[in-house]
């Protein structure tokens, strides 16, 4: 495990508590250290008596340390090296043959790669995540982004054990929002990025989040298809936004009741909701001129 890999996870969950649950977490956290360090002054007693005891003895001769396969193990080097900021490290990985199968690793707190490099501000780990196209949205345990790891990492630098040589959460956010993130997503206690960003007085942050809602406003949102002249057996169909693609110009929409997905043009998109209102406006004027005709 990296060095600072337990640690992040530590300071995420003090992010995320209430200030008296923070401070309970902290003195259990100091007592476990405690604990902690007498076990290894035990070990290392113990470790030198053995030393001492097995003296003269031919021991056997060092085994190369095996690296591990499969999905799980890689994609927990994966973590320890977006953690660590290994960006040469991440690229050989990635390069390696399945990665797609690994790059959204969640550990036993549903972190992946792209949460430790955000919540690191490892910018060069979080551009080559981002072009190997790992999901910019997943979600923890807690319900949090990378984006509101890296708007928890702006707030609480002080505290992060990163090194100023290439740390940088406020361009690890920007890069996130380049990647057109869900700026809409919520944690399990309601808080968006931009709500968290506005509470820690990121108020350039929290501009950037709202310009990219309106960039991109149909983003994370329930539409129908509406209008397709290529396709028109998706009209009327529904689903749910859930990336902007730039270069195409048209959102990804996740079709409900199937596994399928189409690029659609944001013309041919209609919220939900406004669908809703205009159908009941139409209902209601049916409804007026067959009454109007009843009494003529």
């Amino acid at each position: 495990m990296c060095r600072h890999y337990q640690g992040s996870l530590d300071v995420i969950v003090l992010l995320q508590a209430s200030p008296e649950q923070t401070k309970k977490q902290q003195e259990d956290a100091d007592r476990a250290m405690e604990n902690e360090h007498d076990k290894n002054r035990q070990g290392e007693q113990e470790a030198k008596e053995r030393d001492g005891s097995e003296a003269g003895r031919e021991l056997p001769a060092p085994q190369e340390r095996k690296s591990g396969s499969g999905k799980a193990m890689t994609g927990q080097q994966l973590c320890e090296a977006a953690c660590d900021g290994d960006a040469a490290n991440v690229s050989t990985l990635l390069s390696t043959k399945g990665a797609q199968s690994f790059i959204n690793y969640q550990d036993a707190h549903g972190a992946t790669p792209l949460h430790f490099a955000a919540v690191k501000g490892h910018e060069a780990v979080t551009e080559k995540l981002l072009a190997a196209r790992c999901n910019v949205d997943i979600q923890d345990k807690n319900g949090c982004t990378p984006l509101h790891f890296a708007v928890f990492a702006l707030w609480n630098c002080a505290l992060m054990p990163l090194s100023p040589a290439h740390a940088r959460p406020e361009s690890v956010t920007k890069q996130l929002l380049a990647a057109r993130c869900n700026v809409d997503l919520q944690d399990n206690n309601g808080f968006t990025a931009l709500k968290v960003a506005e509470d820690r007085g990121h108020d350039g942050i929290a501009t950037l989040i709202r310009n990219r809602k309106q960039e991109t406003p149909l983003l994370g949102r329930r539409v129908v298809i509406n209008g397709l002249v290529a396709k028109p057996e998706l009209n009327g169909r529904t689903g749910t936004v859930v990336r902007f693609d730039d270069d195409k110009g048209r959102y990804s929409v996740e079709l409900d009741g199937t596994s399928s997905s189409f690029m659609i043009k944001p013309l041919n998109l209609l919220p939900t909701q406004v669908c809703s209102v205009a159908l009941r406006s139409l209902l209601f004027s049916h409804c007026a001129d067959t009454t109007k005709a009843l009494l003529m």
